[in-house]
């Protein structure tokens, strides 16, 4: 109950995408900074593979988030709900590329295997401000965003 009221004034002072951000970009200069002073060993294997996946995984992740920007400006953000475009996929797809593309593209860039663990921590903390993002939408829109819900996975799309 104590951490649900400490959540949600954060979130309603940080805003709820700020906040997943914030925690998400301390957890990965945490972990680089962690790595450097430890001198913990790098991630082995060929320099072209990790930064052709990297390149690939940024390109996905601009593109992910561009779309999701052209589908829902933030202007509108919280005042229309979106159930087409990119939002089809996932109903967080601005935090999907950034915890699940963009995160990892920096560990594989800086040969980092702490960077890519911390990408599970980005993870939780932009799932944790999307599900309480979640809470402020299912007040504004009601049934309608609870159906959306039940369609649309959060950040992973699921194969079909």
């Amino acid at each position: 109950m104590m951490l649900t009221r400490l959540s949600e004034c954060l979130t309603r002072w940080a805003g709820y995408g700020p906040l997943g951000f914030l925690v998400a970009a301390t957890a990965l200069l945490g972990s680089i900074w962690l790595e450097r002073r430890a001198r913990l060993p790098r991630l082995g294997g060929a320099d072209t593979l990790h930064y052709g996946m990297a390149v690939l995984l940024v390109a996905l992740a601009v593109i992910v988030f561009i779309s999701a920007l052209w589908v829902l400006p933030p202007k509108d953000h919280g005042k229309v709900l979106v159930t087409s475009g990119v939002y089809r996929v996932v109903r967080h797809p601005r935090y999907a590329a950034l915890a699940l593309l963009l995160y990892p593209a920096v560990g594989l860039m800086l040969h980092s295997v702490l960077c890519l663990v911390s990408t599970l921590l980005a993870y939780g903390a932009v799932a944790l401000a999307a599900r309480l993002e979640e809470r402020q939408l299912v007040r504004t829109f009601g049934q309608a965003y609870r159906d959306y819900m039940r369609r649309t996975p959060q950040l992973v799309p699921r194969c079909r």
